[in-house]
């Protein structure tokens, strides 16, 4: 059966990256440069090529390993292949697979088919890093396709703001581990549900598909290249030339950093490393091992993403893994008891990229003060940054515990994210200076107004008759007054899990995705058939993922019921949500 053009050019260009793939790992085997310099500079072109054929590579990673590990001359090979047709590439492809686990016999299929003297190598090639230590593997190609240097080069420089005089709603914040990401998520949810903007989700209730380096149309949900994302706000490593392809240019980037011993703390705790290194000791005592000789312990980078489910781990667990997070290249993460002057020649260039494309960098242990910064920046307003804590874990132990040398010896292990956090924490610091009093002022405004605020929906979700249906909070110097009511309560204390469902239908409804299959079995009650009649995801808003009440809520701020109908749906089945049990109603 002949293949199709477009087929046949697909294949072409996939051994094509392929062996430019191969060429760079063998490189990277035999070459002792520094990272920096090592590489070989590739046109755009090259680069575009690249990023297109990458996200279809794994029907060729058969191939791509066995030449890598047995064959003597694997540029000669690839050569061979390159000029192949597509019918031709298909035969290989099987012939490959039928021989899979018989790498002698691939090699002499090779030397025959392509009448080369190819032979298998007695000891299977390993690739190495470029700096010999226990981490011995460069375990993932550059960042879609680009190479270290081109990684560490500014894309756009935002330079400082000019100061906003409208609403700016669109916001890129690549999610980093463990450190307030999903505090940050559930404002920008909030944000963009009362504006019904355009989230970029990741595949349908898969939340971590988009990590580590999967910003590719089929691990984005309902992807149109002619759509304009508002908000991107999941799980993924960020890369500045992949960010600007996918966001507008008008778009803010946001971070947000956490005192490195802090974050290891935290991820020790949430992904379970004690037992990961197979430390026998408990508490601060496991980590206090890990740091006598971290490299003995934590020895591989986590690159591939499977499974799109439950913990994911961060591609790097300890070794300056918010850096990583924030695009730094595996290459140069990988420094340890080494040259200073390099490691901070490496540093200096990552935190310039950072500086030069996001126009703020939050820090956890400043949180209000940064998010206040940050709804100046956007000409937000109190009520659109409002917060609850989400996803926080809790230790009984102390940084304090470790003893003053190990703290040292973590300094050198996660080297970049303490310079990144010094340098943001200091630039953060003179933002507030400059805000002077004023600032100092609304952050104490916004502390309490939050407090006040969080205490009433905690109040009302308690079903408490004790403090009214509306809590006013009055006009002041920097911000217009509003009203919270039960219904800001129940968005402001929705789970991101049920974010997720609503931003995830609407998209469906704005691509007419919303074709339904005739339900067989309707649910008697009204309230669950009213969202039987119009959800989309059913299977997901009836199971766990949206409480009926908000999902009710949803479709009636979209217009699908009317509002008259909602009244009479939660005043039949959640009359509490109306204080109907209280006296006086």
């Amino acid at each position: 059966m002949l293949i199709s053009r477009r087929r046949k050019l697909f294949l072409t260009l996939q051994v094509f990256v392929l062996a430019l793939y191969v060429g760079y790992v063998f490189n990277s085997a035999t070459n002792d440069r520094t990272s920096i310099d090592y590489e070989t500079e590739r046109n755009q072109d090259i680069t575009e090529i690249t990023q297109k054929a990458y996200d279809h590579r794994p029907q060729l990673q058969m191939i791509f390993k066995l030449v890598r590990k047995y064959v003597d001359q694997p540029n000669q090979l690839l050569r061979k292949l390159i000029r192949l047709d597509a019918n031709q590439l298909r035969d290989v492809i099987d012939v490959c697979q039928s021989h899979k686990g018989e790498p002698g016999r691939l090699v002499e299929y090779f030397a025959s088919r392509f009448e080369l003297p190819f032979k298998m190598l007695k000891e299977p090639r390993v690739a190495v890093s470029l700096h010999k230590n226990a981490w011995q593997r460069l375990p993932h190609p550059p960042l879609y396709g680009r190479t270290a240097k081109e990684a560490m080069e500014p894309d756009f420089r935002v330079g400082r703001m000019k100061p906003c005089t409208t609403e700016r709603k669109r916001v890129a914040f690549p999610k980093l581990h463990k450190v307030a990401g999903d505090t940050i998520m559930s404002i920008l949810h909030r944000f963009g549900y009362d504006r019904n903007l355009t989230f970029l989700l990741p595949k349908p209730f898969l939340l971590t598909c988009t990590y580590p380096w999967n910003l590719y149309p089929r691990t984005n949900y309902a992807f149109s290249p002619r759509e304009n994302f508002d908000i991107l706000t999941y799980h993924t490593v960020y890369d500045s030339q992949k960010f600007s392809q996918i966001m507008p240019k008008d778009t803010v980037y946001l971070a947000i950093l956490r005192e490195p011993l802090s974050h290891l703390r935290s991820v020790w705790d949430f992904y379970d490393l004690k037992k990961r290194f197979g430390i026998a000791a408990n508490g601060t005592d496991a980590i206090v091992t890990f740091l006598r000789s971290p490299e003995q312990y934590d020895t591989h980078f986590y690159v591939e993403n499977k499974i799109c489910r439950g913990k994911i781990p961060p591609v790097s667990l300890t070794r300056s893994p918010l850096s990583v997070d924030l695009g730094l290249p595996l290459e140069l993460a990988t420094h340890f008891r080494e040259d200073d002057s390099y490691k901070k020649t490496v540093t200096d260039m990552f935190i310039e990229k950072i500086e030069s494309e996001f126009p703020i960098v939050m820090i956890m242990e400043r949180f209000d003060e940064s998010l206040v910064l940050f709804k100046r920046m956007m000409c937000w307003s109190h009520k659109d940054i409002l917060y609850i804590s989400k996803n926080i874990g809790k230790s009984n132990d102390s940084e304090n515990d470790i003893p003053n040398d190990l703290k040292q010896v973590h300094k050198q292990w996660s080297y970049v994210d303490y310079a990144l956090y010094e340098h943001f924490y200091g630039v953060l610091q003179i933002k507030l200076d400059e805000g002077g009093q004023d600032l100092t002022d609304e952050v104490e405004h916004f502390k309490k107004i939050n407090r006040n605020v969080a205490d009433f929906c905690e109040a009302l979700d308690r079903w408490s008759c004790d403090v009214g249906e509306t809590l006013e909070i009055p006009k002041n110097s920097w911000d217009e007054g509003f009203t919270v009511d039960r219904d800001f309560c129940m968005v402001f204390q929705r789970e991101l899990k049920c974010d997720y469902v609503i931003a995830a239908e609407r998209r469906a409804r704005a691509h007419d995705l919303a074709i339904k299959k005739p339900l067989t079995v309707v649910s008697d009650k009204e309230h669950k058939a009213t969202i039987q009649r119009h959800c989309i995801y059913c299977e997901r808003t009836q199971n766990g993922m949206c409480k009926s009440i908000d999902y009710l809520n949803y479709l009636a701020t979209d217009g699908l019921i009317s509002k008259d109908m909602l009244k009479e749906l939660r005043t039949q089945y959640y009359p509490k949500s109306y204080n109907l049990h209280c006296k006086g109603h």
